[in-house]
């Protein structure tokens, strides 16, 4: 009898570490699967992340396409035609003062890659408009004053560069025109004159 009582005993310790161990393991689990839980603050971020990354992707992709063309479509039309212009526009002589810096820097460097005589300038105002005769480069030119308007009409009819004086930066390109209205600082600095480059 002390034998069964024994073995009673020995089963009776074994089903108790069994069912410890049993509750171990599920303990275990239960801890595994709170940290395999991820907090909703966690969750959001990710996905607000994969949001702004592919509105993102969408914007880089698409906006030239909406706005007009990519720079290097307009710049391939300004470079392969045969007259170019560049018209620059302002209010009164502390904004042509600003443009001076970018508009020179311009056409330095697109005189760079074609004849200048090939590169019509104009300077705008409100109703007037300063430019030499034969373009730039040519000698036989002459300083001229004409209404705004004649001015902007040739300019429209090539590859144009329209530089304004603005309080607000703003860049808007079509096939054969690219528009940047730029503040002081902007004018100061000119990047744009070196994708010309």
């Amino acid at each position: 009898m002390a034998e069964t009582g024994t073995r009673g005993t020995e089963k009776h310790a074994k089903a108790a570490q069994a069912a410890g161990d049993a509750k171990s393991r599920k303990r275990q689990a239960e801890g595994a699967g709170k940290r395999k839980q991820v907090s909703p603050r966690v969750v959001a971020a990710a996905v607000i992340s994969i949001l702004v990354v592919a509105i993102a992707a969408v914007l880089f992709v698409l906006v030239p396409n909406v706005s007009g063309v990519s720079f290097q479509a307009f710049k391939l039309n300004f470079n392969a035609a045969p007259r170019v212009a560049l018209a620059v526009t302002f209010h009164n002589q502390t904004q042509y003062e600003d443009t001076v810096p970018c508009y020179t820097t311009m056409l330095e460097i697109i005189g760079r890659t074609r004849n200048a005589s090939s590169i019509d300038f104009y300077l705008l105002n409100s109703t007037t408009c300063t430019y030499l005769s034969q373009g730039l480069g040519s000698a036989r030119g002459t300083v001229k004053t004409s209404n705004a308007s004649s001015c902007l009409s040739t300019a429209y009819s090539e590859p144009s560069i329209f530089l304004n004086y603005s309080s607000n930066n703003h860049t808007r390109i079509t096939p054969d025109h690219i528009y940047i209205s730029a503040d002081s600082a902007y004018l100061a600095s000119c990047p744009i004159a070196a994708e010309f480059g």
